[in-house]
């Protein structure tokens, strides 16, 4: 798993982030794929999970 920490740095850079807004990027990216593939681990972070073909 990628830490929260670790994807907000990445995308917000010099901004001031919080979890809540990741959560809700996360959240509109989900929405927009019929198939979820971006998976919450608990305390740590998120990962991608592998599709089967």
């Amino acid at each position: 798993p990628v830490p929260f920490e670790k994807i907000q740095n990445y995308i917000y850079r010099d901004e001031i982030n919080d979890i809540g807004r990741l959560r809700a990027l996360i959240y509109r990216l989900k929405q927009k794929f019929e198939i979820n593939f971006i998976e919450n681990v608990f305390d740590l972070g998120y990962k991608l999970k592998l599709l089967d073909d």
